[in-house]
């Protein structure tokens, strides 16, 4: 009976392109699960942490009707899809730009999301706009503040 003698390898990370090195541990590992072994061959180390776990996907919120409870999520290569807050895990409300992980499922129209969970939430607008006043007056204290020390050496 011959044995297979492994030994280390260098891929190629089809996400972000750097090289990694997948090890005889990792390769005995792919080997005992097999179905999840072409998954780790394609992403480096860092992107199999960073991706969602196994049927999740991930999607940004195009918009979300909090009176009415329903909205859409855009996906990366995929059409929009439906939904609705009561699929929503921790959180009673969503706005436009949050981050979601979730699964995908039917209902009577088509495929749905489901078990929404928000990652990362969008800066609010009034925050945004906050941050953009704050901006605007910290630039006009400084072009204030070298206008009157020209003058005041223009003028002594």
């Amino acid at each position: 009976m011959s044995t297979v003698k492994r030994r280390d390898e260098t891929l190629f990370c089809e996400r972000c392109g750097i090289s990694f090195l997948w090890s005889v541990e990792e390769q005995n590992q792919g080997a005992q699960a097999d179905g999840q072994a072409a998954k780790i061959l394609s992403y480096c180390p860092g992107c199999r942490h960073l991706l969602p776990a196994a049927s999740r996907e991930r999607g940004l919120v195009k918009w979300y009707n909090a009176h009415k409870r329903y909205g859409f999520i855009t996906r990366r290569h995929d059409p929009e899809l439906y939904l609705h807050g009561s699929q929503l895990q921790d959180q009673r409300r969503l706005f436009p730009g949050d981050l979601v992980e979730f699964s995908i499922g039917a209902n009577e129209r088509g495929p749905a999301a489901q078990n929404i969970q928000v990652l990362e939430r969008a800066p609010a607008e009034e925050e945004a706009k906050e941050i953009e006043r704050e901006t605007k007056s910290q630039e006009t204290r400084r072009h204030g503040t070298r206008r009157q020390e020209r003058w005041s050496q223009a003028n002594p």
